[in-house]
């Protein structure tokens, strides 16, 4: 088996999903596996956090990143598909492009993509309806070019499957990119603080969109204070009564330390998208109270996992952390590392 794999990303920022993704997964496989990554990021002056073994391609271009593959020792490539990373509309015929000219120079080189994606949906009025047939073929040529392909969500696996009849598919939802406590100590010994950190995207959907249910998940746990993590400045200084205390970009160790003495973390996302969500992944690992709620929910039933407030007042907050808690053993950290391992020989 190569001790050396070549891992494609859109960029090596820090705070982005995908890139701490790869990041952690590349650090979990060369001290498990001994596997060594050379990152390879497509997005031009781009900047990465951290002495990587990084290289960045000098445009978005298909006979430059087909130069780049070509020039390798041979080495397994893992891609992370994520359309929107690699080209603003989310049709990277370039990259697709460039992995086509790349495999008739290197037939026999080995291909794991992991998709985080595949296409985007919308309604007539915007861009996305427009553009998910072409993303769709994009995603799907990508697929045929591809040795074994990796996703978070079972209805990706489907479309796969789907594409290209035969082709090994695993599911495995995202794992936590802030650590995981063992063992993660249980409520009675937390702070009664809520939590709502990631992007400042994400983030900032939090405050807006999810406002009321934010500050109704609050009172309901009896939280003393909300505590925002991540960058950019998008917290409000408190929501109704409750102080928030914005602490910036933090380490990750200082990150699982917060997880791990709070009671509940926030989190405004689709439920049917949770498994893709490293945010969510996170609040799982460390026992928290995972606070869930989305406005276009259309779920019936109570997910176990987290607590919506939309579905419920209260819940039996041990239980739900619990069970989040015990979701998660499946695909931690280590059974990525066991699930790539394998996949790039």
């Amino acid at each position: 088996m190569s001790n050396r794999i070549v891992q494609l990303v859109p960029d090596l920022q820090a705070w982005g999903g995908v890139s701490s993704f790869a990041i952690e997964l590349a650090s979990a496989l060369e001290d498990g596996a001994g596997i060594r990554t050379r990152f390879v990021t497509a997005n031009p002056g781009v900047g990465a956090d951290g002495p990587r073994d990084e290289h960045r391609l000098s445009a978005r271009d298909a006979d430059a990143l087909a130069v780049e593959l070509a020039d390798g020792d041979g080495s397994p490539i893992l891609l992370h598909y994520v359309n929107y990373g690699y080209a603003k509309r989310g049709c990277p015929r370039w990259l697709v492009d460039g992995f086509e000219r790349w495999r008739t120079a290197r037939p026999r080189q080995r291909l794991v993509t992991i998709f985080h994606e595949l296409y985007a949906t919308g309604l007539p009025w915007q861009s996305s309806f427009w553009l998910s047939p072409m993303q769709r073929r994009l995603a799907a040529r990508m697929q045929r070019l591809s040795d074994s392909a990796v996703t978070s969500l079972e209805r990706y696996s489907a479309t796969l499957r789907s594409w290209q009849p035969g082709t090994h598919v695993a599911t495995l939802p995202v794992f936590s990119t802030v650590g995981e406590p063992s063992p993660p100590p249980p409520l009675s010994k937390r702070r009664p603080r809520m939590v709502v950190f990631g992007s400042a995207g994400l983030r900032d959907r939090a405050y807006a969109a999810g406002a009321a249910t934010l500050l109704r998940a609050s009172t309901a746990l009896g939280v003393e204070e909300i505590v925002d993590v991540g960058p950019g400045h998008v917290a409000p200084r408190s929501v109704g009564q409750i102080a928030v205390r914005a602490l910036g970009e933090q380490p990750t160790p200082a990150v699982s330390a917060l997880l791990a003495e709070s009671l509940a973390g926030f989190l405004w996302y689709p439920a049917d998208f949770l498994s893709k969500s490293t945010v969510f992944a996170a609040l799982c690992a460390h026992r928290i109270v995972p606070v869930c709620s989305w406005h276009r929910y259309r779920g019936s039933q109570p997910d176990e996992r987290f607590w919506n407030p939309s579905q419920s007042d209260r819940a039996d907050w041990q239980a739900t952390a619990d069970a989040a808690h015990e979701w998660y053993q499946a695909h931690g950290l280590q059974h990525h590392v066991m699930l790539y391992s394998s996949l790039l020989q």
